[in-house]
């Protein structure tokens, strides 16, 4: 009976894991595409407005109804990641999102149709994030290195948005708001094929780097941490409270930004749309060396107190905080720029 068994596992043929490198090079194209779908509906709206005579109200709802569907779906998203495993929920939410791109163009009068597909992108959108660091939690066994692929990964939520809003701008300049739709929910169709076809008869990730061995036996007998005790967690309140404030200013850029360029400043949507990007791009290097940073100080033991995780989180808010305050009251445009850059 032993033999025969041992037999059938030697013949049972071995599935691949997803390669690592093909991994995190679809994470980052794919959160690129993300964001930047996120952010070009901000073009999109700042056209339209004028077009179609939203009244400020009609506009703030439009640019906040994709919030709304991200909000839900979120929490069952990390959910969804843990049970179905990251390779699939990465395409299938990729794909969903892309569709719902693709679909918002096709009636900018009917409100409620418009504001539909926006909430459908946050909740086909919702699930990409929490899949992603379930990809690094399985294929990165060691926290020396975590830091530096959740940060590229991320650094991708800067490069979107400043692809989104300067591209964007162009499309709609050019050739009409709708192509701003086309060709990045186009884009993102075409990728989540191809990762689909690729992840489907793999697994998913595996360790393909030396690990801690010590770090990986804690980890490995550690219990599954309850919701309830999480929210019960004075630490995980203290991240939770704070981090509000983060999306909400992020939103405030993403949506609101090349309108506030365009109607409050006065400036080309051309050049709005390129002034738009450059906060992005700047994030887009600063998180990078922030995770990498934050690894050489693990690297060299000075975690005491997790400030080598947390110093980036207490300098990014002091700089955050200061420098929005001076651009939403400065009469500079110049100042305003720079301010929000920084």
């Amino acid at each position: 009976m032993g033999s025969k068994i041992g037999t059938q596992e030697i013949l049972q043929p071995q599935v691949r894991p997803v390669n690592w490198s093909m991994t995190v090079a679809f994470m980052f194209i794919a959160n690129v595409i993300m964001w930047a779908d996120r952010s070009n509906f901000s073009i999109a709206a700042a056209v339209w407005q004028k077009q179609f005579s939203w009244a400020p109200a009609v506009l703030g709802i439009m640019l906040s109804t994709f919030q709304f569907g991200y909000w839900l779906m979120q929490p069952l998203g990390g959910w969804l990641s843990d049970k179905v495993g990251p390779r699939r929920m990465l395409g299938a939410s990729a794909g969903g999102w892309s569709l719902f791109t693709l679909l918002t163009p096709i009636a900018p009068t009917v409100l409620w149709l418009t504001g539909t597909f926006r909430v459908l992108l946050g909740i086909t959108e919702a699930p990409f994030l929490p899949s992603t660091a379930s990809a690094v939690a399985r294929a990165v066994p060691t926290r020396l290195q975590r830091g530096r692929y959740n940060a590229f990964i991320q650094s991708a939520s800067s490069l979107g948005p400043a692809l989104g809003t300067f591209f964007g701008a162009i499309l709609a300049h050019s050739l009409g708001v709708s192509w701003i739709f086309i060709v990045f929910g186009g884009v993102g169709v075409i990728l989540a094929i191809v990762w689909l076809n690729y992840a489907s008869p793999r697994s998913d990730p595996e360790p393909t780097m030396p690990s801690n061995r010590d770090e990986e036996q804690q980890r490995a007998s550690e219990p599954t941490i309850p919701i309830s005790r999480m929210l019960s967690s004075g630490r995980v309140w203290a991240f939770i409270i704070p981090y509000f404030a983060l999306p909400y200013c992020q939103f405030m850029f993403l949506a609101w930004l090349p309108t506030y360029f365009v109607k409050y400043r006065h400036i080309h949507l051309v050049e709005a749309g390129f002034l738009s990007a450059l906060p992005f791009i700047v994030a887009f290097f600063a998180g990078n060396f922030a995770g990498w940073a934050s690894d050489g100080m693990t690297r060299l033991g000075w975690t005491w107190g997790d400030l080598n995780r947390k110093l980036f989180i207490y300098l990014g808010a002091i700089i955050f905080a200061v420098s929005i305050l001076v651009a939403a009251t400065t009469p500079s445009v110049g100042v305003a720029v720079a301010m929000i850059i920084l």
